[in-house]
């Protein structure tokens, strides 16, 4: 059928747009209804957007928890805490590092405990000296006769665990744990130093990691750290999750 005669016929017809459907100009796919009056589905952006995979995607305020969703996948999602437009995990399990004290590195235990861990929502990858989310106790120096310049040592990553008690040391203590979330550990540890000891134990389903370190001096640490690893250092993005719901 011809256009001209198809127009005809319409409008000997009488046709109009469905009342339901407000439309604006000429153009009868332009939909006048506000955005927020659209229908769409839940959790899908109304301007048919991917699903926010940081919190900079999801608009979410500072300091204000988000459903986040790995790669835009609706199969992955997860609970971020926005904090100044970066990405961090809220954790309910045991996560820190420890440096325990000898007559080597004399002082007391710097142990700092984290209660949030900042995630690339991309990579998935913890940086293990972001300490927006911990606390510290404790100060020493770390083997001041061998190392009289050092700062003191204030605070250690999460994951590292590090002494300076002798041949196989291991009293350096460390924890990760991400049960709760979707998440598992996929990094591996590797200790480092002089005569080390220690073990890295994790659990059972691979949310968690029990770790001891040490030696004269020496730790263990994720898998990249470099030597030394204690304070903060660059770049410290070395444990990897994987999503495991």
């Amino acid at each position: 059928m011809r256009m001209a005669a198809l127009i005809a016929m319409l409008a000997g017809c009488g046709f109009s747009p469905p009342s339901s459907a407000v439309r604006s100009g000429d153009d009868p796919m332009v939909d006048a209804r506000p955005i927020d009056a659209r229908p769409h589905d839940a959790g899908i952006p109304s301007d048919g957007g991917a699903l926010p995979a940081t919190c900079i995607a999801a608009g979410a305020g500072s300091d204000s928890s988000v459903t986040l969703y790995v790669g835009g996948n609706a199969d992955q999602p997860w609970t971020a805490f926005c904090h100044a437009g970066l990405e961090y995990l809220a954790v309910s399990g045991s996560n820190f590092g420890q440096y325990t004290q000898s007559m080597k590195s004399p002082g007391t235990n710097v142990r700092t405990t984290y209660t949030k861990l900042r995630i690339d929502p991309v990579d998935l990858e913890v940086d293990i000296c972001d300490q927006t989310f911990a606390t510290s106790t404790g100060s020493l120096r770390h083997d001041p006769a061998n190392n009289p310049n050092l700062p003191p040592v204030t605070s250690m990553p999460v994951g590292v665990a590090m002494d300076c008690g002798g041949n196989k040391s291991a009293s350096g203590a460390a924890n990760v744990d991400v049960s709760g979330t979707p998440f598992a550990i996929s990094s591996t540890w590797k200790p480092g130093g002089n005569k080390t000891g220690g073990n890295t134990m994790p659990s059972s389903n691979g949310r968690a990691l029990a770790i001891t370190g040490g030696g004269d001096c020496g730790w263990n640490a994720p898998n990249g750290s470099p030597g030394n690893p204690f304070n903060t250092f660059t770049p410290s993005n070395l444990i990897k999750l994987q999503y495991l719901p």
